[in-house]
């Protein structure tokens, strides 16, 4: 699949399954009822999702570039 960049809204009115075949295509594979659970929490958490690309502008900003790459790397290991 062709990198594409979807809007979190436009992911929340997708159905769980439509989800799922997206995800499936980006290489990503879960079930029907994660999907639905995964639109769930994010809908939860709408306002704090939709400040992440601030919040690590802001970040990489105070640390730079090298060190946050460096420090996500490093914390994807206990993920």
């Amino acid at each position: 699949m062709k990198n594409q960049s979807f809007n979190l809204e436009s992911l929340l009115t997708l159905s769980p399954s439509r989800l799922q075949l997206l995800l499936l295509a980006s290489g990503v594979s879960l079930s029907v009822q994660e999907c639905a659970r995964l639109q769930q929490i994010a809908k939860l958490h709408k306002n704090t999702l939709q400040s992440l690309p601030l919040l690590y502008k802001e970040t990489e900003q105070v640390l730079g570039k090298k060190k946050i790459k460096e420090l996500l790397s490093k914390s994807s290991l206990f993920l």
